[in-house]
């Protein structure tokens, strides 16, 4: 099953986080799939050696690429994001994270993740966390960012009691 999608304009290709604990990388004109990435191992992998093990707690939750499509972070079930290079491809973070976090974004030369821990984590590009923002809701599924500089807002969409 997929979890997450996400078009990257630049490349044409089409990403994909799944069940399975992979991302994968789709040409949009062949519809062939160019690479996959174990984001739990940190390893580019070959698609036929895939376990398929829907019972793994390294699912894929969220996705996001930077707008030049030479950047993609994921995370999932294994509690932290992951930092790949694209056009080598390489992993050059690994960020733990309080609980499992289901979105992520790129915005403004930063990282933005949510979970289930209650904050929303702000990250650097070399992997460190910068600041961490409490929230109500008690899962955050969601991110949005306004990037107008009048009128900046990241909003953040899940379950809370209020």
């Amino acid at each position: 099953y997929l979890h997450c999608v996400k078009f990257i304009q630049a490349t044409g290709l089409l990403a994909t986080g799944s069940e399975d604990g992979t991302v994968r990388l789709w040409d949009t004109r062949t519809s062939q799939c160019t690479s996959v990435f174990d984001c739990s191992k940190g390893l580019l992998v070959q698609s036929n050696t895939i376990e398929r093990n829907n019972t793994s707690p390294n699912w894929i939750t969220c996705l996001d690429v930077d707008e030049g499509g030479n950047w993609l972070v994921c995370g999932g079930g294994y509690s932290a994001l992951t930092m790949w290079y694209l056009p080598l491809p390489t992993v050059t973070f690994h960020m733990p994270t309080q609980g499992v976090p289901y979105a992520v974004i790129y915005s403004e030369g930063k990282v933005i993740s949510a979970g289930n821990d209650q904050h929303l984590s702000h990250w650097q590009l070399d992997g460190k966390l910068k600041v961490r923002v409490p929230s109500t809701a008690k899962t955050i599924f969601s991110l949005s960012v306004n990037n107008n500089p009048s009128n900046r807002i990241t909003v953040g969409c899940g379950t809370s009691p209020y």
